[in-house]
Formats: C-alpha cells, sequence, structure tokens
C-alpha cells in the first residue's frame, strides 16, 4: 500500500513511522494556515528556504509548488525522516544537516525528552540532559553564501527552531 497525502492538489509520498503526523495533514489537522502561506508565496522557479525542516513536510510541498528548496536540519532523527521522505518523492530540494544560529561554530542540540525527531530538538539550554549532541552551525548570512542563493530569488524564509529564531 502506497502511502501519500494530497496537499494543494499535489501527491506527497512519506515514511510510515509517523503515520499519526501523516494523518493529521492528510484531514488537514495539522497547520493548515502555514500551508496557505505557502500557496500564497512560494513560486515556481523562486526559492523556498525552509530551516529547521523536520520530516520535511513544507519542503516537499513547496517542490511540488515548484520551488527551488534550500533545507535545513540537524536533528539526526528528523534527518532520517526527511530523507526517507525526500527519497520518495522528486523535487529540486537540497538539504543541509546544521543549525542555523546567530554564530558559526558548534553548539549542543537538545531532544525534547531525549526523543529526537519529533520536531521539538532545539540548540537553546533547557537543561533536559537527556539527549544532547554536538551540531554545526552557521550563520544565516554564511549558509546563503556557501549555497550560492541570490536572495533576490527567495520568496519565502520558513523558520521553525524551537526557540532559536
Amino acid at each position: 500500500m502506497e502511502n501519500f497525502v494530497i496537499i494543494g492538489g499535489h501527491k506527497i509520498y512519506h515514511e510510515t513511522t509517523q503515520s499519526t503526523f501523516w494523518k493529521n495533514v492528510k484531514t488537514k489537522i495539522w497547520e493548515p494556515e502555514t500551508l496557505k502561506i505557502l500557496d500564497r508565496f512560494v513560486k515556481p522557479g523562486k526559492i523556498f528556504i525552509d530551516i529547521g525542516a523536520w520530516n520535511g513536510v513544507l519542503s516537499l510541498y513547496a517542490s511540488k509548488l515548484g520551488a527551488r528548496v534550500e533545507s535545513v536540519e540537524c536533528d539526526p532523527k528528523a534527518i532520517d525522516f526527511f530523507i526517507a521522505n525526500y527519497q520518495l518523492n522528486d523535487g529540486n530540494i537540497f538539504l543541509s544537516t546544521c543549525a542555523i544560529s546567530d554564530k558559526t561554530g558548534v553548539s549542543t542540540l537538545e531532544s525534547h525528552n531525549g526523543d529526537w525527531g519529533n520536531s521539538m530538538s532545539t540548540i537553546v539550554d533547557r537543561h533536559e540532559q537527556m539527549g544532547q549532541i554536538a551540531v554545526e552551525t552557521q550563520t544565516l548570512e554564511k549558509f546563503v553564501r556557501s549555497r550560492k542563493i541570490n536572495m533576490e530569488e527567495v520568496s519565502l524564509i520558513k523558520i521553525d527552531i524551537e526557540g532559536a529564531e
């Protein structure tokens, strides 16, 4: 059986371990207002920057809308979800596995209650001690330069990085 959702008339295939999340997308419970923002601002041939890309749902949708997508995610389990979902779809998506921060270097990424991949990991110190790893950080400016992004071609930047915005 194929696992997919239809968003804005576009079929997006997905891996199966996050079935509750994808059911919420399918039934329009998960962030319909966010999807409407992408519908309004993401344009074919333009660039969508997805900072905190999680499992790739918004990156995949923006790609289906015709954008070149520059995704950023550093949670190792979320990266696995992202790659699995990306491999099930076609699209013009590039994934950078770093964190966007106010400084370039290394920071500590904390999982939420030791649960990686649940979209709640952050470089903001929560003192949780249940799950921490070191991740590379880049400033947004350095990321844009390294990816050779022409900011005049960017139609939307989404930033959802659990308090580190």
